[in-house]
């Protein structure tokens, strides 16, 4: 996947990212907008009829959660844990603003799951990456970046 490569949004992308900066969410603290994003996670899977098999409602969604996660990992940050990949460096520089959210919002729906592609879920993600850091978390190590939030 290239970041110049043109991407389908879903169609209330944009008022819905206006109704969240109109709010001041991306103000929030990143612990609430992880629990925001465990919300509309829960929501799009209720929508898409994805359901847990064995475990509770808060397990499967941190699960879920973290897989989004990791498939972006996977996408923006390099192997060898020194940060972003070279194509994706100037995501950082945009910074919380419409045109940040978006992009990053453009690499996340390329690689997760499609049921959660909504745009709730692409928004809050892109905005909790934003937050935290994304050369930073880029730089964690995978069982760090499990448990980030965790103890909030």
């Amino acid at each position: 996947m290239t970041p110049s490569k043109q991407v389908n949004l879903p169609d209330d992308y944009h008022t819905t990212l206006s109704s969240i900066f109109e709010y001041n969410i991306p103000q929030e603290p990143p612990v609430d907008i992880d629990v925001r994003l465990s919300e509309v996670l829960r929501d799009a899977a209720v929508r898409s009829n994805q359901k847990p098999m064995d475990a509770g409602w808060s397990d499967w969604v941190k699960s879920v959660a973290d897989n989004c996660k990791e498939a972006v990992h996977a996408e923006l940050c390099s192997p060898d844990g020194g940060g972003l990949k070279k194509e994706y460096s100037d995501l950082a520089d945009k910074g919380l603003t419409t045109g940040g959210i978006t992009a990053i919002s453009s690499v996340i729906v390329q690689v997760i799951n499609p049921a959660f592609a909504v745009s709730s879920v692409l928004i809050y993600l892109a905005v909790w990456l934003t937050k935290f850091g994304l050369n930073a978390w880029c730089k964690l190590p995978a069982k760090q970046r499990a448990t980030v939030n965790e103890h909030e």
